[in-house]
């Protein structure tokens, strides 16, 4: 094993002297500039020194064992990086060809596109567009009119026949709200009296169990005083119940209740005790059509600690993006009952 230091002007004179003593096969090991002569390092002529060996196994070898352990551990290091790279680009790959779009062409190609800018989920707008493409003959898919009443069509079936709050030939409808907080609750059950009262001239009462905040019992009895309607305040399961049996005599009994984080354990299962005893015969859960889908779906799943009827979206004017409505139902096994927009009470 021959290592060797060689000293030169130019590092073309160094590497001939390289050559002429270790041969072709030598390797550069480490090169550095230095100053020869002079004072103090000034004016002396500057020269090339160049350490090299004719083996790369120069571990056990006395001149070199400070420097190739260190070139070791840099090899080492850009393996590992280069092995984190291939494995992120390999991730990449395989969540591209997940994601890809499917081959579609033409108008079924713009009306999928069309569906995942509003945030129809990619599986689910794939499922739509390829019942068109297996329905529709050749002739029939350039025609963009009858392919776009199809698509709403099949998304309406999606949908299932919606189920707004019916009322009772006889006796009283029992109704309550549900939902996190800010989803619009307390303004919700403001524009359904109303247009209740409205439109089948129905005698409304409201039962409000949001008595965390003050604000919103104010809310509702504002509504309440405007509009003409009895109003209950219920701090316990059995004031609920009671607050419902005053009013029997109403077409529409409107419970409000109190938003509350779906991650909030202990408010889930009293909410769920306030309506054991109430008795609801429906009972909607409130989603804001704002909210990420993500955190729709974990609403969803934490809410259904009771027994949701239904689901109803509010705040459609602050969005652009209604595909998160369909994906909701369809994911969640839900009805639609109602979609509402702005704080105008009624709509």
């Amino acid at each position: 094993m021959k290592v060797r230091k060689f000293e030169a002007s130019d590092m073309q004179e160094a590497l001939l002297k390289v050559r002429a003593e270790l041969g072709n096969e030598a390797v550069i090991l480490h090169t550095k500039k230095l100053t020869k002569g002079g004072l103090w390092g000034l004016g002396g002529k500057e020269m090339v020194e160049v350490l090299a060996a004719t083996d790369l196994n120069l571990m056990d070898s006395s001149p070199p064992s400070t420097i190739m352990p260190e070139i070791n551990e840099k090899f080492k290091s850009l393996q590992g990086e280069l092995k984190e790279v291939k494995s992120f680009i390999h991730t990449l790959m395989k969540q591209m060809r997940k994601t890809s779009p499917p081959s579609f062409s033409g108008y079924l190609e713009d009306l999928f596109l069309r569906l995942l800018q509003n945030e129809v989920e990619e599986k689910l707008a794939k499922r739509l567009v390829q019942s068109l493409s297996t329905e529709l003959k050749e002739e029939e898919k350039q025609d963009s009119k009858k392919m776009e009443h199809l698509l709403v069509s099949r998304i309406s079936s999606m949908i299932g026949t919606s189920s707004p709050i019916k009322l009772e030939d006889h006796g009283c409808k029992v109704v309550t709200l549900i939902g996190p907080t800010g989803a619009g609750k307390t303004t919700t059950i403001a524009k359904l009296a109303a247009n209740f009262m409205l439109s089948e001239e129905a005698k409304v009462a409201f039962v409000t169990a949001d008595t965390i905040r003050l604000a919103a019992i104010d809310q509702l009895k504002r509504y309440a005083e405007i509009m003409g309607i009895p109003v209950e305040v219920a701090f316990t399961p059995e004031e609920l119940k009671a607050g419902i049996n005053r009013h029997t005599d109403k077409d529409l009994v409107l419970i409000d209740t109190a938003g509350t984080s779906q991650k909030n354990a202990l408010r889930m299962f009293e909410l769920k005790d306030f309506l054991e005893v109430g008795k609801p015969e429906e009972i909607h859960l409130v989603l804001s059509a704002t909210t990420k889908y993500r955190d729709i779906l974990d609403i969803i799943k934490r809410f259904s600690v009771v027994p949701i009827t239904s689901l109803l979206f509010t705040k459609l004017d602050e969005t652009n993006n209604f595909g998160i409505i369909l994906n909701s139902v369809v994911e969640a096994g839900k009805r639609l009952s109602y979609i509402t927009t702005g704080q105008n009470v009624p709509e």
